[in-house]
């Protein structure tokens, strides 16, 4: 029977490369209020909460930004590469 994935990721013969969440606001003027560290350590928590493995929860690398700043880049495709 194979493990679950949560033991799987906790398996150390596995490194994930790239960590990134995206937080994006309706409005550049919602980006400017939005605190990004109270956000960052809340899905921090929930990550610890799922059982993701430490290292993870470390090393996540987070963004903000807007669906306008998205769209005048080009949309999601061109933004997010």
């Amino acid at each position: 029977m194979a493990k679950p994935l949560r033991e799987e990721l906790n398996d150390s013969r596995f490194e994930v490369v790239h960590r990134a969440a995206w937080f994006i606001c309706e409005h550049h003027s919602a980006k400017e209020k939005f605190d990004l560290q109270v956000s960052v350590e809340a899905l921090k928590n929930k990550m610890r909460g799922a059982g993701f493995p430490q290292r993870a929860v470390e090393t996540l690398w987070t963004g903000v930004t807007s669906q306008t700043e998205i769209q005048r880049a080009g949309g999601r495709f061109y933004f997010f590469r």
